[in-house]
């Protein structure tokens, strides 16, 4: 394997005083590759019956990157590994055994609670700004072995974020012992150009995101969540591009006392998603519906009254009573949308900025209304929080409907081809 020198840098940490090793840069930059080969490489030559603490934020990004790791370390080393039911065995250098234990953070205190009682000589943290807190602090609180080492990788995140105030800043300013790697995308000698081009156009219409995730800074989000929306607007739906509309599906936001925001959505063979009509009732001053007749109302206005066929119908997860009345009323399949609010302002942020959404103004003025208020929470970024304002966009529901789409589609998008409407 072929490291660029601030690859090699990273991987030889061992051989270097100081227990805290922060590698911070862009995604797709190299650091985990190297942060956790040279961990590995360290732990074997450095003890023997140990045990090793290895975490990521889910048990996908365990799987594929930590597992990984450990195989293919394994092979190019010829030295055995084998799977226990809590951890890992690898081969050390003298011929015993180390200990390498799975973390994921996405399990929360639960893995956290999981740690107490163990020791351990070191650990390797990929993605370490997305642990929650109590789970870093009980790894950092088990390596208690003499000489023992962190190396945690991150892609920068906000600037009053925990791990920024706690590790970074102390290890910069000399108060820790260790060290802040700092890497970019040229550092990653695999990358093509075509490549780092592509990974730019992604993220440059997110300008919090593409200073994190390309330039490797940590920023804070401010402004409008979605700003270049309004590049994406037509007056109305051509009725050429109407034609070729392969299915047509809805995403809601449920509310029982206040905004139920529904959005037909139709999906073109160029892979853009024309955002056409909306339903939406307001309790707080239209008076409260019982579920199934919003289900009643929702479903006459976006099918036209059944003269438009609906493939499918993307609902808030929280609203099972809508899911249920829909269900009963509709021959589309109607299915939760995924809750991950920050996976999925991101994801939505990424297909407003490419122009996979077109808003169509005629039909959808509330919703656009919404996007043109929904702004970043400036009280919770100084504490280093990302976090829409609440109070924005009048509760952002048309908004939350999108992101329910978006976020659902991006994690499924295999299911659904380009075939003719169900």
């Amino acid at each position: 394997m072929r490291f660029s020198d601030k690859q090699y840098w990273a991987a030889t940490f061992g051989e270097r005083e100081g227990m805290y090793y922060v590698l911070v840069g862009p995604i797709r930059s190299g650091k985990s590759v190297s942060g956790l080969r040279g961990f590995l490489h360290w732990a074997g030559t450095h003890f023997s019956g140990h045990d090793f603490c290895l975490a990521a934020k889910s048990s996908k990004q365990w799987q594929s990157v930590i597992l990984s790791a450990l195989r293919q370390f394994a092979a190019d080393n010829e030295l055995t590994l084998t799977r226990r039911d809590e951890f890992w065995e690898l081969e050390s250098d003298d011929g015993q055994v180390n200990r390498f234990y799975r973390v994921v953070g996405g399990e929360g205190g639960t893995s956290a609670a999981r740690l107490e009682g163990m020791t351990f000589a070191g650990a390797y943290i990929d993605d370490a700004a997305f642990l929650p807190e109590i789970l870093l602090d009980t790894i950092m609180d088990r390596c208690s072995v003499c000489g023992a080492k962190v190396v945690m990788s991150c892609y920068p995140q906000n600037p009053h974020h925990a791990l920024k105030l706690r590790y970074v800043n102390p290890i910069e300013a000399g108060e820790m012992p260790g060290e802040v790697i700092q890497f970019g995308l040229a550092d990653n000698p695999s990358l093509s150009s075509e490549y780092i081009r592509m990974l730019c156009d992604r993220w440059r219409g997110q300008p919090h995101e593409f200073a994190r995730r390309i330039e490797g800074r940590w920023t804070a989000a401010s402004g409008l969540i979605y700003g270049n929306f309004h590049l994406h607007q037509q007056r109305r739906m051509p009725a050429d591009v109407e034609a070729t509309i392969y299915a047509w599906e809805v995403c809601a936001d449920w509310a029982s006392s206040s905004v139920t925001h529904a959005l037909l959505l139709g999906r073109a063979p160029d892979g853009r998603v024309w955002v056409a009509d909306e339903w939406r009732h307001d309790g707080r001053y239209d008076g409260e519906l019982l579920t199934e007749h919003q289900a009643d109302a929702m479903v006459a206005r976006l099918s036209d009254s059944g003269k438009r066929s609906i493939r499918s119908w993307v609902v808030d997860p929280s609203a099972d009573g809508l899911m249920l009345a829909l269900r009963d009323r509709v021959k589309g399949e109607v299915v939760p949308g995924v809750a991950d609010v920050d996976e999925g302002l991101r994801v939505t942020g990424r297909w407003v900025e490419q122009g996979r959404f077109v808003f169509v103004t005629s039909g959808v003025p509330a919703l656009l209304q919404e996007l043109g208020s929904y702004i970043w929470d400036e009280k919770a970024a100084a504490h280093g929080v990302d976090k829409p304002a609440k109070d924005s966009a009048d509760g952002a529901h048309g908004c939350d409907a999108l992101r329910y789409y978006a976020h659902t589609r991006e994690e499924h998008e295999a299911s659904y081809q380009s075939a003719g409407v169900a």
